[in-house]
């Protein structure tokens, strides 16, 4: 279909849908009132309230959800409330129309893990939108999904909500070996984040809207290959993960194995982040899937810095992207990233916007995310002790980010974030 075509189709359907709800509006507003009063009525007995699951999407899957759960363990969730969810895809409008119901959800098993835990019923979708029709005191009955940057600690607390049966461990140890991992054999995940599962799950309607942006999150999975080179070297199998790439490694040693290109699945994807001995990746979506399974993460070009993984174990190290200032001649310091700069770039993840105000984004390098890689391996193998001068280093990021509370939520220990040591005596200048 020629784009102008598609564009005026698509203008035509939603300016008849905006009439349809026009004219249907009084009828609306009486069922909303309807609703609403027998909402109230049932509340003293039953707190009926309304959840979306944001599946599109598998960090905003994941995270939220398995936290949720945590809260209902820690009895944090209203007195009797009784919460439905239905499957909710956001702005499905921007999408081309066939992958509006597709791409609802971003991993089947996960789904499919998460529904004995959880009152999913699709069909109240409606019965929330006509909730909300009524904006005030509608939020009394909608399940708000919480952040994961404000979770005092909950998957500390508690143990995963997501298990396998004996078949699905069975067939995750078959598929296992079927890659070419011995059974009982370390392994190592590692992950990439890059453009092509946006274009590919949730391709865009770019005759209205134009591609997706450019996501400063991205990186190259070449600068990943050392740090799998030296890991293999120990012993570890390395498996690059990943349900879409723009490209496949270039590597000959068995033990780097491009499970993304050549054997993704929706299972293997959840077996293997349960299973890994630690998980190697950025702040998206996939590294999403260990954490809310309790494995360690190492993560490597965290940004914007507002999205350093303070929710994880204790177990997890990280470091960032940084920062260079073409204007400056030099790198942005921490305390800069976060006061110094427009308050929007604490958030934003256009890459453009950074290229505009004269920024270049560094990833790290395949050195750092290297030495970043085999400290987590000595942590996890009890070899590694911090020295006097990492401790110090420790309290002098703690000291540079605990008064951005606005952006970077809850940091209540200097321990709730640990920068790789490597990259911090590199880096001294960046904690000025």
């Amino acid at each position: 279909m020629p784009v102008e075509l598609e564009a005026r189709i698509e203008l035509l359907k939603r300016g008849l849908g905006k009439l349809v709800r026009l004219v249907l509006s009084p009828l609306t507003l009486l069922l909303a009132v309807s609703l609403r009063i027998v909402l109230k009525g049932l509340k003293p007995f039953v707190h009926i309230r309304f959840g979306r699951l944001w599946g599109f999407g598998l960090g905003v899957f994941a995270l939220p959800t398995e936290i949720y759960l945590c809260q209902r363990d820690a009895g944090m969730l209203p007195k009797r409330s009784l919460d439905v969810f239905y499957h909710y895809n956001r702005t499905p409008f921007e999408l081309k129309p066939e992958a509006r119901r597709t791409s609802a959800i971003s991993n089947e098993q996960l789904d499919k893990m998460l529904r004995p835990h959880l009152r999913v019923l699709e069909g109240v979708r409606w019965l929330d939108e006509i909730n909300r029709f009524l904006p005030w005191g509608s939020e009394d009955f909608i399940v708000k999904m919480p952040e994961p940057h404000n979770q005092d600690r909950l998957l500390d607390r508690f143990p995963a909500h997501l298990s396998f049966t004996e078949e699905e461990l069975e067939r995750g140890r078959l598929s296992l070996r079927d890659l070419g991992v011995p059974l009982g054999a370390p392994f190592v995940c590692f992950h990439a984040r890059d453009d092509a599962w946006v274009h590919r799950h949730r391709p865009r309607m770019t005759s209205l809207y134009g591609q997706w942006h450019r996501d400063i999150r991205n990186s190259s999975i070449h600068n990943y290959l050392l740090a799998a080179e030296r890991l293999a070297s120990l012993g570890y199998f390395c498996i690059r993960m990943g349900k879409y790439v723009e490209e496949p490694l270039e590597t000959t040693n068995p033990r780097i194995i491009d499970y993304a290109a050549k054997y993704q699945s929706d299972f293997m994807d959840i077996y293997l982040s349960a299973h890994c001995a630690f998980f190697i990746g950025q702040n998206s979506g996939m590294p999403t899937l260990p954490v809310v399974l309790r494995r360690p993460v190492a993560f490597v070009n965290v940004a914007p810095l507002s999205q350093i993984p303070v929710y994880c174990s204790k177990n997890s190290l990280f470091i960032p992207k940084t920062y260079y200032s073409k204007e400056k001649g030099r790198l942005l310091t921490f305390h800069e990233m976060l006061t110094c700069l427009p308050a929007q770039l604490s958030h934003k993840l256009d890459l453009a916007y950074y290229e505009r105000i004269g920024l270049e984004i560094l990833e790290n390098t395949p050195e750092e995310i290297a030495e970043l890689s085999l400290e987590m391996h000595e942590r996890l193998q009890a070899g590694f002790r911090p020295s006097r001068e990492d401790e110090a280093l420790l309290r002098r990021l703690w000291s540079v980010l605990s008064p951005h509370p606005d952006v970077l939520r809850r940091l209540e220990d200097p321990r709730d974030v640990w920068l790789g040591t490597h990259f911090s005596k590199a880096h001294p200048e960046l904690l000025e």
